[in-house]
């Protein structure tokens, strides 16, 4: 069974024009035809994305578990980590308060 689909590009816009001559490069380069070049090119475009949002989900279920686990967990408190090293230096709360702030700026990160 055959799907149809027509695809017109407008060569007077900018993004069409653009559009248009990657698909004559990539169907050139690949040495296959407009329409093999077309659905690879699709399915290369959700393959990247499905493994985009795998990572971010993934990213994003790390930072949740070091940020709960310095909550719960004082001995593995980064910022008290850094809060133990500055008592030694006679600026130690100013210097806890910055440490703190960099963690949670790393944190943030991701």
């Amino acid at each position: 069974m055959e799907q149809r689909v027509n695809l017109r590009f407008n060569l007077n816009r900018t993004d069409d024009c653009q559009a248009w001559e990657y698909l004559r490069s990539q169907t050139d380069q690949r040495e296959s035809s407009l329409n093999r070049t077309l659905i690879e090119i699709l399915l290369e475009h959700f393959a990247a994305q499905e493994k985009a949002d795998s990572d971010d989900a993934l990213i994003e279920r790390i930072v949740t578990a070091v940020r709960k686990e310095q909550r719960q967990t004082p001995a593995f408190s980064l910022s008290q980590l850094f809060q133990s090293l500055a008592s030694e230096s006679p600026s130690a709360n100013q210097e806890s308060e910055e440490n703190e702030a960099i963690v949670e700026d790393f944190l943030d990160n991701f």
